[in-house]
């Protein structure tokens, strides 16, 4: 449906028939050009969508939480997680002077978090991978020392027990120089 919206001066032609005359329509060169084809949309600096994933719950413990860990990160529109890799004194990678995890599902050598990052930096579109640590924790879940089991023998003047857990103070060179 078009319609056509003129204004005329009374005693105008065309006035009393509520028509407009050729005169009054607009030539041609008058009628507005489309406007150009937009631009592609340009949504600013890359956005960072993630999440953290703890160690005391389920998400890299064995290989299937892994790949639901992906699966589902693709799902939420995500870009990256941050794991918790170290939680009271225990690794969930392979590569560490401390106790591996000991709620890990999977053979010996299963590593948690490089399985992680083989599946997510391999998916498409690719997943970062962020490792997140507690480096001064020094009591284990099963009450044990960690990280360097001879610091509270060492240097019991550096261990801080604090809300039922025993900490290394960060402020110690020693404890510096051999935590995470």
């Amino acid at each position: 449906m078009v319609v056509l919206l003129s204004g005329c001066a009374p005693g105008s032609q065309g006035a009393a028939t509520g028509t407009a005359s050729p005169s009054m329509l607009p030539t041609p060169s008058a009628v507005p050009s489309p406007s150009p084809t937009p631009s592609p949309i340009v949504y600013g600096a890359p956005q960072y969508r993630a999440i953290w994933v703890d160690g005391f719950n389920d998400g890299i413990k064995s290989r299937a939480q892994v790949e639901k860990l992906v699966a589902d990160a693709h799902r939420a529109n995500l870009n990256a997680l941050i794991v918790q890799v170290r939680t009271r004194g225990v690794a969930y990678f392979n590569r560490s002077d401390e106790p591996r995890a000991r709620d890990i599902i999977g053979p010996r050598g299963f590593d948690p978090l490089g399985y992680l990052i083989k599946v997510a930096h391999s998916s498409t579109p690719r997943v970062e991978v962020h490792a997140w640590l507690n480096p001064y924790r020094a009591k284990a879940d099963d009450g044990s020392t960690a990280v360097a089991p001879h610091a509270a023998v060492e240097w019991p003047q550096y261990m801080v027990p604090y809300d039922g857990l025993l900490w290394m103070d960060p402020g110690a060179a020693p404890i510096r120089e051999r935590a995470v």
